[in-house]
């Protein structure tokens, strides 16, 4: 009897155990793989530069100025300036498989290589870099699942260039292109890095590099406020050719891209991997700025 009790309360902690990909059904150690995603940019941000309403007025009869009026008017011009921006995400599979990039699977004798599945955010800016994650309900027999947002649910497709080398295969070579999310147009990612692999685990244990981007700059209003749906107030470079008489003046032109330039990392997680549960390492708050999607 006393057999039969402990094998109830091994199995019913058990079953309790959520895994990182199925947060329901459970058990943990299906063969998950998690990996921490870190992007530090040097870049710029945008700083109201507190232009007058006639100023404003001036300037908005630009034709550059047109997609940003609000009720005919110009709500403001933001200048350009230094600023840092970090990045947070993961990479992760859901079933015990190999993290391939280039052309997976299509290997002579290649073996278990599973769907990456990807989202990345910027916390301070409080939004998405990438698509929102998804998570799906068990209904109908189905079990729950975690996958990245289509396509970052298949973001092995986005490493051009993902193998190990040296003498005995245990370095790793990568240069990713990350899916962004469609709701910032034009921005865009490149890294290119090395690292190494864990022969044991078939997991790479880190990679990193620089990285270079396309980002929509954040703007920090009067208020102190950030703004950062592209949309609102302009941020602006002056003409390299003419000369710069003040940014309220109309010696400039709206940019909705700014560069960006920094370092990258992949790192395995193996607690994450084994005891993590999404729901708590993606952020998101009661305010509704959640970086994944319940179905």
């Amino acid at each position: 009897m006393k057999k039969l009790m402990i094998a109830a309360t091994l199995l019913a902690s058990t079953v309790a155990m959520a895994d990182l990909c199925d947060e329901v059904l459970g058990p943990a150690g299906n063969g998950c793989a998690l990996y921490d995603v870190q992007f530090k940019f040097k870049t710029l941000a945008g700083k109201d530069a507190r232009c007058t309403a006639a100023q404003l007025e001036a300037v908005a009869q630009q034709a550059w100025a047109a997609q940003y009026l609000v009720n005919g008017k110009l709500p403001g011009i933001a200048y350009l300036d230094n600023a840092t921006r970090t990045f947070n995400g993961i990479l992760w599979q859901c079933a015990a498989a190999c993290f391939e990039g280039d052309h997976p699977g299509v290997a002579q004798g290649a073996q278990n290589a599973g769907a990456i599945n990807y989202v990345l955010w910027d916390k301070k800016a409080a939004r998405l870099v990438s698509p929102a994650a998804k998570y799906t309900a068990p209904a109908n027999g189905q079990p729950a699942s975690w996958v990245g947002g289509d396509p970052a649910n298949n973001e092995q497709n986005r490493f051009d260039i993902l193998g190990r080398y040296g003498k005995n295969a245990t370095k790793v070579a990568a240069f990713w292109k990350p899916t962004m999310n469609a709701d910032f147009p034009g921005e865009e990612i490149y890294a290119a890095g090395f690292g190494t692999w864990n022969t044991k685990l078939s997991v790479i244990k880190t990679v990193s590099g620089n990285a270079v981007a396309k980002l929509i700059p954040v703007v920090v209003t009067t208020a102190g406020d950030t703004c950062n749906d592209g949309s609102a107030m302009p941020s602006v470079l002056a003409y390299m050719c003419n000369d710069f008489k003040g940014w309220c003046c109309g010696t400039c032109v709206a940019y909705a891209l700014a560069p960006a330039s920094g370092t990258w990392s992949i790192k395995y997680n193996a607690s994450k991997s084994k005891n993590g549960q999404l729901s708590k390492i993606l952020p998101w708050d009661a305010n509704g700025l959640q970086t994944y999607t319940r179905q």
